[in-house]
């Protein structure tokens, strides 16, 4: 713990708020590392740390956010940007692989027959 400083004063009162939340939870300095962390050294084992950058009103949010009472939104949430991002990809996956197809497409049409673009998409049912 020799890496460690506690900090119980603050301008914005942040220690005081983060006990509020959670009365386990320690806002500390790493001497080592050159920064604020919140530590639940209640647990076993090892103790819950989270990185306390930047320290304001955002890191209080986050505490919030991520306690466990709140797990099934936070599941949710994060199932639900996991699909969007998921669907984001395959839609970009499908648009290139149209476009190097439609590429393709009509160079072969062009190279072995004068096909207009609207025989070449007729063709290809876009």
């Amino acid at each position: 713990m020799k890496e460690y400083l506690v900090v119980y004063k603050d301008v914005f009162f942040i220690y005081r708020r983060i006990k509020e939340i959670d009365r386990n939870y320690c806002l500390m300095f790493n001497l080592k590392n050159k920064c604020f962390e919140i530590h639940n050294f209640n647990q076993r084992g090892t103790s819950f740390v989270m990185k306390a950058e930047p320290l304001d009103s955002r890191l209080i949010s986050k505490l919030v956010e991520t306690r466990v009472e709140n797990v099934n939104k936070l599941i949710q949430k994060l199932d639900g940007e996991n699909e969007r991002i998921k669907m984001q990809g395959k839609k970009t996956a499908i648009n290139s692989a149209n476009d190097r197809f439609f590429e393709i497409a009509k160079y072969s049409f062009n190279k072995n027959r004068d096909l207009s673009q609207e025989e070449i998409k007729k063709i290809l049912n876009i």
